[in-house]
């Protein structure tokens, strides 16, 4: 089975600076896979490469396949949508619509008629325990608005998850919670997940810790079961 992720001789920096420099590694699908390393190491930069929000400088980046590098733009964006989801460690939801309506928003660009992206988005807050579904996502707190990134990221039914520091902004019970949530939930759809984490605890629970430090993954932490 060919892995969801396939980033080799990876590269990226910006003028004379080297942020990252001939990284490889693969996840397969279903496998969660952490990167920890000291902030400013790349962590996020790596995340934004697999999730195609940056352009390496060098290097080959397949997801689910699909070499990203070769496609345009608007085939990029519409790839992006079917293929990845994405959390980010501040939820980056739109304040004035819902929580049902920011869950099924990605849905409705793919296509789908609202009732049933409405219908699809409420099943997976349910997942998520968050009651608050017709709250405007500017009245929920931190670890609600968490819970709805996920939610967000599933809806396509994607093949690969990234999260980026997806607990970082939130206090203790509420992180242990939300990382509970979000392995279960990738486990149960099958699906690849990439976390960036500065933090032990939610980094120890993927099935594979990768360390990025000074440029390279120069270190594979013991396996976690």
């Amino acid at each position: 089975m060919q892995p969801v992720v396939d980033l080799q001789g990876t590269s990226f920096g910006y003028r004379r600076s080297v942020i990252l420099d001939d990284v490889s590694f693969t996840v397969d699908r279903g496998e969660s896979v952490a990167v920890v390393g000291p902030s400013g190491s790349g962590k996020s930069t790596l995340a934004a490469i697999v999730a195609t929000l940056l352009r390496p400088q060098s290097g080959t980046v397949r997801i689910d396949g699909t070499d990203v590098l070769t496609l345009r733009s608007s085939r990029l964006a519409a790839f992006r949508r079917a293929t990845i989801g994405v959390i980010f460690q501040q939820a980056e939801l739109v304040p004035t619509m819902t929580a049902v309506e920011n869950v099924a928003l990605p849905a409705m660009l793919d296509g789908l008629d609202r009732a049933a992206a409405e219908r699809r988005a409420r099943e997976l807050l349910d997942e998520v325990q968050l009651g608050e579904t017709d709250t405007p996502a500017g009245d929920l707190s931190g670890g609600e608005a968490q819970r709805v990134g996920i939610a967000r990221a599933l809806v396509g039914s994607p093949a690969l998850v990234v999260a980026d520091e997806p607990t970082a902004s939130l206090d203790g019970r509420t992180k242990s919670v939300v990382a509970d949530l979000l392995y279960s939930r990738l486990e149960a759809h099958g699906a690849g997940l990439l976390i960036v984490s500065h933090d032990p605890e939610v980094a120890s629970r993927a099935d594979r810790v990768l360390r990025l430090e000074d440029r390279r993954l120069t270190a594979q932490l013991a396996e976690v079961h």
